[in-house]
């Protein structure tokens, strides 16, 4: 299931000085949270990179993040990216820009198909038909 414990912009956030940092989840921090979402230290706040939610925000998030982590199902919804080890945000940011933009040429080429098929036709109807009415 895609879910946002999977997603590569899941993060965890603490402010210090008035700044916000941002640091993704290990891979063993992703493991702990699939049955302990509370286990993420309390001077974290956990939050989608892509500013789908934020639990220091709106910390009533925090009550519920087993849903929002775990169970919430994200597929074609929301900024969704499968978590790549050492990857950095940017670099995912670009793959997914990269992946959306192939996913739509396919879509295009798709109807592409479909309108020469239905020119074909068109034109082979049009041969027959001057066969036949001669």
């Amino acid at each position: 299931m895609k879910n946002c414990r999977n997603c590569h912009f899941l993060t965890k956030s603490s402010a210090s000085g008035g700044a916000i940092h941002s640091f993704a989840l290990r891979e063993n921090e992703r493991d702990v949270i699939a049955t302990d979402t509370l286990a993420i230290e309390n001077n974290y706040s956990l939050s989608c990179h892509k500013g789908v939610w934020d639990e220091g925000v709106d910390p009533s998030i925090k009550n519920e993040r087993d849903l929002f982590i775990n169970k919430f199902d994200r597929n074609d919804f929301c900024f969704y990216f499968p978590s790549k080890r050492g990857m950095l945000f940017k670099a995912a940011e670009e793959l997914q820009k990269r992946e959306q933009h192939v996913k739509q040429v396919l879509e295009g080429f798709i109807y592409t198909r479909i309108s020469i098929y239905v020119a074909t036709i068109a034109l082979i109807a049009n041969f027959v038909f001057k066969v036949v009415h001669g």
